[in-house]
């Protein structure tokens, strides 16, 4: 279980990371990126 947990910490970490680059990229891709994991899910 904590394995998991640990993997869900760093995907969240990976998010927050994307975010903030999204801020220099443009909200456009971050958008975007919002849009293709919800179709996923």
């Amino acid at each position: 279980m904590m394995h998991t947990g640990f993997a869900r910490y760093a995907l969240l970490l990976q998010w927050d990371s994307a975010v903030q680059q999204g801020r220099f990229f443009g909200s456009g891709k971050v958008k975007d990126m919002q849009a293709r994991i919800q179709a996923d899910g």
